[in-house]
């Protein structure tokens, strides 16, 4: 019955929406008492970039950007040295960018959790926005230059966007489990980070119908067990990466889901990956506004706590 289908549509999204809320707040409510306890010490919430630290991304120069939310911001970093060479802010039309991403001709998407707007600023400096629903945040572009957006907090879908985001968004896939970080495979299916599920999937994004469909050929499961995944990113060898909020780092293998502990930052509020081109891993925190460099021995070095952010220790 249409009338019944309709309702039964309307109460899954109010239930996901529900869902979604009550797991930010949870997420909130554990820093607060964290800072409260003393495990957090509010004074290092503040020795990084101003507002925290997001999505993360390298350009083919090896420059970071940074997206900052609460800041307001995107950075772009060098990360030998920890210095921001660059923001773009309000006054670029930057306005809560949750995720980054740079294309090899120089444009740069970002996502706006908040407005519910994925931005384009192009490479001669006109930015273009849409607008795709409350919580859009994750982004992730094929080597064909196709553009994916994944809702998380305060969402929970699958978009593909049109690159002069002009075109009507694609739904390609409904409520998962929150569409956090993501990047394409060596096999062309998108990887993405399913934080409130805490597991990560593969998706065949030209799958015909995989907004209602269960088969494992559209979505697959490739790792579960992961409490707050939050990002995932390819090195140039096909090896894939997973940060969660809780400050782990793995290494993940995509054929068995087996996974390899990598490092341990040490603490909570690690948000996104991203790899440069000599594939070392970088790692950014969402609460202290540090950008975390992996080292070979497990260790991790914070790249700009000495200087470089807007509010440096």
């Amino acid at each position: 019955m249409p009338g019944f289908e309709t309702g039964k549509a309307a109460f899954m999204l109010k239930k996901s929406i529900k869902i979604a809320a009550i797991s930010f707040l949870v997420l909130v409510g554990l820093v607060v008492l964290l800072v409260a306890a003393g495990v957090v010490n509010t004074l290092y919430l503040t020795k990084g970039i101003s507002g925290g630290a997001n999505g993360i991304f390298f350009d083919k120069n090896d420059r970071l950007y940074i997206a900052s939310v609460l800041g307001g911001a995107v950075h772009v970093m060098d990360t030998g040295t920890g210095e921001i060479l660059e923001t773009l802010s309000k006054e670029e039309s930057v306005d809560g960018p949750d995720d980054v991403e740079v294309t090899p001709g120089g444009d740069i998407y970002y996502t706006d959790i908040l407005q519910g707007n994925i931005c384009r600023r192009a490479a001669d400096g006109d930015v273009t926005k849409q607008h795709i629903a409350t919580g859009v945040n994750s982004i992730a572009i094929s080597k064909e230059g196709r553009v994916f957006v994944g809702l998380a907090i305060l969402g929970d879908a699958l978009y593909e966007v049109d690159p002069d985001l002009k075109k009507p968004p694609r739904l390609v896939s409904g409520a998962r489990g929150q569409f956090n970080g993501s990047d394409f495979g060596p096999d062309g299916r998108l990887y993405t980070a399913l934080n409130l599920a805490g597991k990560i999937v593969s998706t065949n994004v030209d799958a015909d119908n995989p907004v209602t469909t269960e088969l494992e050929t559209d979505i697959q499961t490739v790792a579960t067990g992961l409490p707050t995944v939050a990002g995932v990113k390819f090195n140039a060898k096909g090896e894939l990466y997973a940060s969660t909020f809780l400050g782990n780092i793995w290494k993940i293998e995509p054929a068995t889901g087996a996974r390899e502990l990598v490092a341990d930052v040490g603490c909570i509020g690690i948000d996104n990956i991203a790899i440069d081109s000599r594939d070392i891993v970088f790692v950014s925190n969402t609460l202290n506004g540090l950008i975390y460099e992996v080292l070979p021995d497990g260790g991790t070095r914070p790249v700009n706590k000495k200087g470089g952010g807007s509010d440096p220790a």
